[in-house]
């Protein structure tokens, strides 16, 4: 049978539609209806107790009770029902007058000027957040005073006492604390700047001393010289291991709570009912024995801030801030950062939650920057506390005063505190400009009583002028303003106050203990990098065989201890092999922290790290097969296993940066030409002469 043949003719498809319509229409309406059966039948049916035969036999039952004869006399009420006649007496009652309070309004048609003043209660005091460690350890500058010489001074032997550091540093050399910390022409780098991102060319003219081993530095590597640049005579370094603590308190959401309870209490002083920050206490926990031990059962050890404050009156300087200054407390909530020398101080001085300073340089142009003005020549500044006490045994001698109007930026030994609606500034052409508030105010803490090998954890709380028990600087709140608690807690303290005697007055309240810090412990004071690394030579031996190696492989390696009786980092280069261990004594040259010479100095390298393994140095190849000889080679690896148990991985190529920091660079050695090879004259030495 030949079978039909199918053509997609558009003409064609058009005729079959046209012949075949009403078959089509036929299946389409079939589907519908059937359809329509299936979603009948799917229906759920009547519940059982809703039958037609069942509904009416219910109706009928229904109406048969309704139609009952006696159906009156089962509702009709036992006795007659009357109706009362009792209008006169409700007459009577409607016309009685209205009492006032029983139609109080919740809100008064005419409201007051101003708001009704509400009872002073205690705001709620936060604590600091965020805490960060930062362990170092490293060249402190600091003063002689007469009592230190320098470790490096190789000559104080011999030479004469007049000639060593050992005279009394005069008192006028000290800057004043009151102005700009030192730290080289700028704060974040160019030459002699505090984190040392420029050269420095030591003076030739000025040789450290009058010893004579010293070699003076013609130029060293910028990543030698980082950190504090000390200045001026008198300055030496001092060995030091710290941990430099620092938190952050919400001085926005302090402002906030303030203004919540107070701005709307009765006796409301704006320079009283404002935060101010008094002090804050430290405490330490050894946590050696078990780092992951709860915070709630450790022994915590109370650390004093003033005596860290007090510390830092011995250092040479102080580290320039980088951050923004309306984020800092200068004295009260920020310490100064540790003037450590060729040290990385970059995380000394910042915090995650406090931005960058930002310098507007047209600004700078059209302002000079003027020194701080002590706030003993401010109008209304600073006010001693007549009552004595304070936080600590003795105290802070009195809260940090908001400024008044027409005050200026005076206060009790502080800056202007930022406003609390926002702030601004003139910006020098008669333009006001908004300043942001601070979100925070740093705190910063130096504890240099730390040990190596343990580990530690730090918690602290802030001390804040009470508003509704002040010092007696401030008036206080009137007793009727306060709230029942408040004016009962403030009975209680006068009572304990007066007990202590002496115009005693705890003028402070203290916020809740922060949450204690991550574990800490002091660096490492060994470094290990990988320098350049020779394969071993191989041989033929046997012919159509693979070469076999003759030698083993070296390497070089640069080794840095921490000379704490000569407070440098004492770095060495050795060639070692594998299984060496890395104890050894050889001369090098260090890198004076104060005066950035180069010393000779023979020290004793004793890690009893080993040498576990090393690869690279092999040949790259290259394309071209002649340039075989100079092609690249392989960086060097090593690895190290060291004393405590740690391994090293140590790569050639990311170590530059270390050789650069610790290692002196090696004099270049120039050529000597022909003519200074054969003299053209005669006599002894001469050609002439050797005819």
């Amino acid at each position: 049978m030949k079978a039909p043949k199918v053509s997609l003719d558009g003409a064609k498809i058009q005729a079959l539609l046209f012949q075949h319509v009403e078959k089509i229409v036929l299946v389409v309406v079939v589907a519908l209806v059937g359809w329509f059966v299936y979603q009948g039948y799917i229906l759920e049916g009547l519940p059982p107790d809703r039958t037609p035969p069942l509904l009416v036999d219910t109706a009928n039952n229904v109406t048969t009770f309704i139609n009952s004869p006696t159906r009156w006399n089962d509702v009709k009420e036992e006795p007659e029902r009357f109706a009362p006649m009792d209008v006169v007496p409700r007459v009577d009652k409607a016309q009685l007058p209205n009492l006032p309070e029983k139609y109080a309004t919740v809100n008064r048609l005419s409201l007051p000027d101003f708001a009704k003043r509400q009872f002073r209660t205690d705001p709620k005091i936060f604590p600091p957040i965020h805490l960060k460690v930062v362990p170092i350890s490293g060249p402190l500058a600091v003063y002689t005073e007469g009592t230190e010489v320098d470790p490096l001074d190789q000559t104080k032997i011999e030479a004469p006492p007049a000639a060593t550091l050992k005279t009394k540093v005069p008192k006028t050399t000290r800057k004043p604390r009151t102005k700009a910390p030192r730290g080289g022409e700028g704060a974040m780098g160019g030459e002699g700047g505090p984190l040392g991102r420029g050269p420095i060319q030591p003076n030739p003219q000025e040789p450290f001393g009058q010893q004579g081993p010293v070699m003076q530095a013609q130029s060293l590597y910028p990543e030698s010289i980082r950190g504090y640049q000390a200045e001026g005579e008198g300055a030496i370094a001092r060995d030091v291991k710290a941990m430099v603590v620092m938190a952050v308190v919400p001085i926005d959401k302090q402002i906030q709570e303030f203004e919540n309870a107070l701005a709307s209490s009765l006796d409301y002083d704006s320079a009283r009912d404002l935060p101010q920050y008094l002090a804050y206490t430290v405490e330490r926990a050894d946590v050696t024995a078990n780092p992951a031990a709860d915070p709630a059962t450790l022994k915590w050890d109370s650390l004093s801030a003033k005596g860290a404050l007090k510390e830092t009156e011995k250092w040479e300087g102080v580290l320039t801030e980088i951050v923004d200054p309306s984020y800092l407390l200068p004295d009260v909530l920020t310490h100064p950062a540790p003037p450590l020398m060729q040290r990385d101080i970059w995380e000394l001085l910042t915090h995650p939650d406090v931005p960058l300073a930002t310098v507007n340089l047209a600004d700078e142009a059209a302002a000079p920057v003027e020194d701080v003005v002590p706030t003993d020549d401010v109008p209304g500044g600073p006010v001693p506390n007549p009552v004595g006490g304070g936080v600590d045994g003795t105290g802070p001698v009195g809260p940090r005063m908001m400024p008044r109007p027409g005050q200026g930026e005076g206060g009790l030994r502080g800056p202007r505190r930022p406003p609390v609606q926002g702030g601004g500034e003139n910006d020098g052409m008669g333009q006001f400009k908004p300043v942001a508030p601070p979100k925070y105010q740093l705190i910063r803490f130096t504890d240099t009583t730390v040990q190596t090998g343990k580990q530690y954890r730090y918690r602290l709380k802030v001390f804040l002028h009470d508003p509704n028990h002040p010092a007696a600087t401030f008036t206080p709140p009137s007793v009727v303003s306060l709230r029942d608690d408040v004016r009962q807690r403030v009975k209680d303290q006068d009572v304990a106050d007066a007990k202590k005697g002496g115009g005693f007055r705890t003028y402070w309240v203290t916020s809740d203990w922060s949450e204690a810090s991550a574990p800490a412990t002091l660096p490492t004071t060994r470094h290990y990098f990988a320098g350049k690394v020779t394969p071993p030579k191989d041989a033929l031996v046997i012919t159509n065989m693979p070469k076999v190696p003759i030698t083993q492989v070296s390497g070089k390696g640069l080794i840095v201890v921490w000379a704490s009786d000569k407070v440098v980092d004492v770095p060495a280069e050795f060639e070692f092999y594998r299984g060496s261990v890395v104890n050894f004594s050889a001369p090098t040259q260090v890198i004076h922290p104060v005066t950035h010479q180069i010393i000779d100095l023979t020290y004793p390298m004793r890690t009893d790290a080993i040498v576990v393994d090393m690869q690279g140095g092999e040949k790259i190849p290259t394309v071209d097969r002649r340039m075989i000889e100079s092609a690249l080679e392989s960086p060097g690896e090593i690895l190290y296993f060291d004393s405590t148990g740690q391994l090293h991985a140590r790569d050639e190529a990311t170590d530059i940066e270390g050789y650069r920091t610790y290692f002196v660079p090696k004099p270049e050695v120039k050529p000597m030409t022909t003519p200074e090879l054969i003299p053209s004259g005669g006599g002894e030495g001469g050609l002439g002469g050797l005819l």
